[in-house]
């Protein structure tokens, strides 16, 4: 859930920021898919990479936070987390994203061509 906001609040937030560039856009003559195109693919390969880094850091605090944990008690048992878990949480994140990403695409055919001529400076 908290990896879903961050990435619609992200996109969200390139969006509004750049809503008078993709009016321009739309009034030169892009289709939204090739605009959408333009502003989410940038922000996937970010999220992919995002992901891919997350896994390996996430990975090694845990274990550290484990053995730190295990220090207490006179047994021990040992840490692992299956490929099974790493491809699920890949594949989450992966559909994850492309909601949001749809989400924002419906926002992008929401951008009127207007704003970019009552906007200029």
């Amino acid at each position: 859930v908290m990896f879903i906001l961050v990435v619609y609040l992200l996109t969200k937030i390139i969006l509004e920021r750049n809503s008078t560039s993709i009016s321009m856009v739309k009034i030169l003559g892009y289709e939204d898919r090739e605009i959408g195109q333009l502003y989410l693919v940038a922000t996937s390969w970010v999220v992919l990479l995002a992901v891919l880094i997350s896994f390996v850091l996430v990975t090694e605090l845990i274990r550290q936070i484990f053995v730190a944990f295990m220090k207490g008690y006179s047994g021990w048992i040992p840490f692992g987390i299956s490929k099974e878990t790493y491809v699920q949480c890949f594949i989450l994140a992966i559909v994850s994203y492309l909601v949001v990403a749809a989400m924002q695409m419906h926002r992008i055919k929401k951008v009127p061509m207007d704003e970019a001529l009552k906007n200029v400076e």
